[in-house]
């Protein structure tokens, strides 16, 4: 009887050495596995810093476009505008500035829309679109005065237009505007 004690304490004893050294391979394997997770979710956190960092440059970039753009389609289309230069001299430098802000604008955001998700490009795509037709709308009068179209209708037609595209710089394309800061506010975790 004593024989089988020391039997099954020689075997407990050798079963425990075991069982000790099986749980430090355990515990050194899942340390190592977890030292590489942590490596892995250190990457990856970098990556999305970076991607974040560069989408607020983007924003920052393209929203100062965007406001050199309705500033400049502001003043193109504002019916009231004074100035000590030739009027049409003037009118001629007006339009140039709004079409080198909507290019510089379209242009940022062409090369740049893949940081945005399709709702914001959905959005500043109307919002190209409202200030492309105000800029046609309004320019329309004077193609037609350039070129000699004499009918009156167009004419008439062509200058409500002009008008119209003030009222939509002025009161339609603000309210998508708002739509693209509140997007933006989201990305930017600004609320």
């Amino acid at each position: 009887m004593i024989d089988n004690l020391i039997k099954i304490a020689s075997d407990l004893g050798i079963f425990a050495i075991a069982a000790f050294f099986i749980q430090k391979l355990i515990e050194k394997s899942a340390n190592k596995r977890l030292e590489e997770f942590k490596s892995t979710l250190s990457v990856l956190q970098s990556k999305q810093t970076s991607l974040h960092n560069k989408r607020l440059e983007i924003i920052e970039e393209l929203y100062s476009k965007l406001v050199e753009l309705n500033n400049s389609m502001a003043i193109l289309t504002n019916p009231l505008k004074q100035t000590n230069k030739d009027f049409e001299e003037y009118e001629k430098e007006l339009t140039e500035n709004a079409s080198s802000s909507y290019n510089s604008f379209n242009s940022f955001y062409q090369k740049n829309k893949i940081y945005f998700n399709e709702n914001t490009n959905k959005i500043i795509d109307e919002i190209l679109n409202g200030f492309h037709t105000a800029f046609w709308d309004y320019n329309q009068f004077n193609f037609y005065k350039n070129t000699g179209v004499t009918d009156r209708e167009e004419i008439i037609k062509s200058r409500k237009k002009m008008m119209d595209s003030y009222k939509s710089v002025k009161d339609e394309i603000p309210k998508v505007r708002k739509k693209l800061e509140e997007e933006f506010r989201k990305l930017l975790s600004v609320e």
